[in-house]
């Protein structure tokens, strides 16, 4: 994750950067960073709809796991 990291660092505008970052989160389980990284990506690409998805399904399972 931290080659993701550095990327971002270099390349901050580069959307496909933040979404090997996103991607990274996701699969360490870095749910609130995740989440920022993705809210960051749709805000750069207003038609982007799989990461709009993602970020959906992300607040999902936090919404989710409140109730139960």
């Amino acid at each position: 994750m931290g080659l993701a990291q550095t990327l971002v660092k270099q390349h901050p505008d580069n959307t496909q950067v933040m979404i090997f970052l996103a991607k990274a989160l996701v699969a360490n389980k870095q749910k609130a960073e995740a989440e920022r990284t993705l809210n960051n990506i749709t805000a750069f690409d207003k038609e982007d709809i799989t990461h709009r998805v993602l970020l959906a399904s992300l607040l999902a399972e936090d919404e989710y796991s409140n109730y139960y």
